[in-house]
């Protein structure tokens, strides 16, 4: 067991955890749900804070709890690049207050959890924008021009998680998403399918990379060679989603894997941002991990990040390339050369420019 938890919400020492406060509670299942690390979903289980980990789409924070988690800072200071939950300042208090403008009745707070998520989903469903809770390009533009504030019917459609009993017939608790909120997906064109070929050479899935290592493809490597997964007998892409999400869920529970990480495919699509994307997508269980898909989700990943606003001018360069830096950790930063989280580079920063350049030739 770890002294102390570090997830993308902040830190926790384990050592500390007798005679939790509710505030303190409450950090703890807001950093289970920003983080892969299994020791801590395991100790929110155990001490009856979630209903199941937040490697599972099933996790749901008690509502007394929740309610008190303002209380206590778990969040990050926003730095640049698209807003969501985690995140806190300037930057999403002028969020709060165009929400606020629509008709949102929002705490001008300057921390984005899940009130804020819930009202920044309900704004693009009746905008017609994907709903995935992300505050960049389109978004922030529509907000940007106003327009009639929101019915309390449409600022209801997305409660946050531990408001909303949206059990299915199987019991099982996930969000939903109105597929007409969906934006349409782009297939890889020449130019954006030589940047999905410079990140999967960064992140050590290039196909002659795989192959040295026994894999067909680049879309069938997992985390350290397989070195994390129990059953390599199946490629990944013979594999379901719901077999590939299995295989996350034990890639974590593994004792030697120090990475805390379930990246896998071309593209090192770690578990929190393969079920995002399938519920952003409309992607089933039943679905094949299939090269085809990887590639639809990588594109969408480069959506998310901008793609569609630096190929129309709206950003620059180095402001896009920052962007994919947080999204792949091999990528290097425009402004500093080095990779986002502090490791090691697979990609020059001059490589992925001159694939940014590209994009519009």
């Amino acid at each position: 067991m770890v002294s102390r938890v570090q997830g993308s919400g902040g830190s926790l020492d384990i050592s500390a955890l007798q005679g939790l406060s509710a505030a303190e509670q409450a950090a703890l299942v807001m950093l289970a749900a920003n983080t892969e690390n299994p020791d801590l979903n395991q100790l929110a289980q155990q001490l009856g804070l979630i209903s199941d980990s937040f490697s599972n789409s099933g996790a749901k924070m008690n509502p007394q709890i929740a309610s008190q988690g303002r209380n206590l800072d778990v969040y990050t200071q926003h730095t640049g690049g698209p807003l969501h939950v985690g995140h806190k300042g300037e930057s999403v208090k002028d969020l709060q207050r165009q929400l606020n403008a629509m008709g949102a009745n929002l705490d001008v707070d300057g921390k984005f959890g899940p009130k804020t998520e819930a009202a920044l989903r309900s704004f693009q469903s009746a905008r017609g924008l994907a709903d995935n809770g992300i505050a960049e390009g389109s978004t922030l533009s529509q907000l940007g021009q106003g327009g009639t504030p929101l019915t309390s019917e449409q600022w209801g459609k997305h409660q946050p998680d531990y408001q909303r009993d949206a059990a299915s017939a199987d019991g099982d608790r996930r969000r939903t998403y109105d597929a007409r909120a969906r934006t349409p997906e782009l297939a890889p064109t020449m130019g954006t399918q030589g940047l999905l070929d410079e990140i999967a050479e960064g992140e050590g899935t290039s196909d002659a990379a795989a192959r040295q290592h026994g894999y067909n493809s680049g879309y069938d490597v997992t985390l350290g060679w397989g070195a994390y997964a129990d059953d390599k007998s199946k490629p990944l892409t013979e594999m379901t989603v719901g077999e590939v999400k299995a295989l996350q869920r034990q890639m974590l529970a593994n004792p030697r894997n120090h990475w805390n990480s379930s990246a896998v495919g071309r593209y090192q699509i770690v578990g929190t941002t393969l079920r995002g994307l399938q519920q952003e997508m409309g992607i089933s269980d039943n679905e094949r991990f299939s090269p085809e898909l990887q590639d639809r989700m990588a594109m969408r990943l480069l959506e998310r990040r901008g793609l569609g606003d630096f190929q129309a001018g709206r950003i620059s360069t180095s402001t896009f390339q920052n962007r994919l830096a947080q999204e792949w950790a091999s990528i290097a930063r425009s402004d500093t050369g080095r990779s986002h989280y502090g490791q090691g580079t697979g990609t020059s920063s001059r490589e992925i420019q001159d694939a940014l350049a590209n994009l519009n030739a």
